[in-house]
């Protein structure tokens, strides 16, 4: 309940106007204060989120500062021709231009001349504009632009590159390939397996319901040899008792 009280408290408050905040802020400036100036001119921007000017005013003071980086981030987020097509590329080519020299940036510094060339050759650039682009003209003719090698040898690097990626994805399509041949030919094993197995079948079956082998045709010879079997058999089974008949069993 009492936070909801100081809350609605606060929210009744009569807050500094936005006017003195930023008088505030330039005296910091002024008087090279850049910390607290900046973070007068942050409060400023939360209650004018939308405002352009609120942010230039932000990133003049991060430039003042000699944060070049923060202040070309948020340069580069303004809208062009806010707040005023040249105050924003003043402030945008200053900015951009002591983030390059501090960083040695040839291609950057370049790009401040290429920014400023328009303005310039049409003699509608600021004072401010003009001592930026002398800055920077004066800065590449002291310093040698990166070896064009360094170029090459990252093109080369990523047509390297993308030669490999191309060469692993053959690869991988060749192993897939492979595999789906493989595939195919242990089908093909299996289903010529199974036909064999298919027609050993039937010849097994043939096998086990031949019949056995007919008796063979009675012959002359065959006839007699079964006699004379028998008369051995009968001539060993006989004995001649005194009295007896002849071929009587043996009691």
């Amino acid at each position: 309940m009492i936070f909801f009280l100081l809350l609605a408290l606060s929210s009744i408050l009569p807050r500094t106007p936005l006017l003195d905040l930023y008088n505030q802020a330039v005296q910091l400036n002024e008087s090279n204060r850049f910390e607290d100036a900046a973070l007068l001119i942050a409060r400023i921007g939360e209650r004018m989120p939308d405002n352009p000017r609120a942010a230039y005013n932000n990133a003049v003071t991060h430039l003042l500062h000699g944060d070049f980086a923060a202040a070309d981030s948020l340069l580069a987020e303004i809208p062009p021709g806010n707040p005023g097509a040249d105050t924003l590329l003043e402030a945008l080519s200053s900015a951009r231009l002591g983030y390059s020299m501090e960083a040695g940036d040839y291609a950057g510094v370049q790009s401040v001349v290429d920014m400023l060339y328009p303005e310039v050759s049409e003699g509608n650039a600021s004072e401010r504009s003009l001592q930026n682009w002398e800055v920077a003209l004066k800065w590449l003719q002291e310093n040698e632009p990166p070896p064009e090698q360094d170029q090459e040898d990252q093109q080369d690097q990523e047509d390297q590159e993308d030669q490999q990626d191309q060469e692993d994805q053959e690869d991988q399509q060749d192993q897939q390939d492979q595999e789906d041949q493989e595939d195919q030919e242990d089908q093909e094993d299996q289903q010529d397996q199974e036909d064999q197995e298919d027609q050993q079948d039937p010849e097994d079956q043939e096998d086990e319901q031949q019949p056995p082998p007919s008796n063979p045709e009675m012959t002359p010879d065959i006839a007699r040899a079964i006699l004379d079997m028998v008369d051995e058999a009968e001539a060993d089974t006989a004995s001649t008792v005194p009295g007896g008949a002849i071929g009587a069993p043996v009691w």
